[in-house]
């Protein structure tokens, strides 16, 4: 994008533009809803009922490790504890454990 401008004004042009279009594509995303489902990915589902997604860890270029390192930041030393995990948009692992998960059902329950 640069190519062979040396001097501080092309760099600044190159830098306003790059915000301009990051700003801009930021705002269609926020105002239109089909916008969004083009450029943000869904969140997708790594672990189904302590089972590793291993289809979609590869889509994703996750290793087993690399899951492994995020469920232990989050306090889950094994797979068979995690109800559901899923890749979010910007990138993070989200965790429903099988505890978290029985006491939403037990609240559901009606009396």
């Amino acid at each position: 994008m640069a190519g062979d401008h040396n001097s501080v004004p092309d760099g600044i042009v190159l830098v306003a533009t790059l915000i301009f279009w990051n700003y801009f594509l930021d705002w269609l995303s926020f105002r239109s809803p089909f916008f969004r489902s083009i450029v943000e990915p869904a969140p997708l589902l790594l672990i189904r009922n302590g089972e590793l997604q291993r289809r979609n860890m590869r889509r994703e270029l996750i290793t087993e490790e690399d899951l492994t390192s995020q469920l232990r930041e989050q306090g889950i030393d094994d797979f068979s504890k995690v109800e559901k995990a899923y890749m979010e948009r910007d990138g993070r692992i989200s965790v429903i454990s099988r505890e978290q998960g029985r006491h939403e059902k037990q609240e559901k329950k009606p009396l």
